[in-house]
C-alpha cells in the first residue's frame, strides 16, 4: 500500500443509508415482494384477520368490505412468502372455524 502525499485530503463519500441499500437492491430483488389480496367472509371479521396479520409482521391494507391487501414485511422470496401467508392464514382460521378466506388476486 502506498503512502499518502502529504497536503493531500483523503476523499471519503458519504452516502444515507437509505441510499446505500437502493443501491444494493438489484432489480430482481425488488420484484420479488408478494403482495396478495384476501376476501374474508364473513366481512365483520375482516378486522379481526387484519389486526392478526399485522402482528405476524404483514402489512395489511383494508380494500372494500370484506377484502385485505397483505404484504410480507421481511421479505426472503415469494415462495417463501406465500408460504408464510399462508400459514398465518390457518394459524388464524383455526380459532376462527366459521370464517373463510379466498384469495382473490396474487
Amino acid at each position: 500500500m502506498r503512502a499518502r502525499e502529504p497536503g493531500r485530503r483523503r476523499m471519503v463519500m458519504k452516502l444515507s443509508l437509505v441510499k446505500a441499500i437502493r443501491l444494493r437492491a438489484s432489480r430482481a430483488d425488488r420484484r420479488t415482494v408478494a403482495a396478495v389480496r384476501l376476501r374474508v367472509d364473513p366481512a365483520e371479521l375482516r378486522d379481526d384477520l387484519l389486526e392478526f396479520l399485522r402482528a405476524s409482521s404483514c402489512l395489511g391494507v383494508k380494500h372494500g368490505l370484506s377484502e385485505i391487501e397483505v404484504h410480507l414485511l421481511n421479505s426472503v422470496s415469494e415462495r417463501h412468502d406465500r408460504a408464510a401467508l399462508a400459514g398465518y392464514i390457518e394459524s388464524w382460521k383455526a380459532s376462527h372455524s366459521d370464517a373463510a378466506v379466498e384469495i382473490v388476486s396474487s
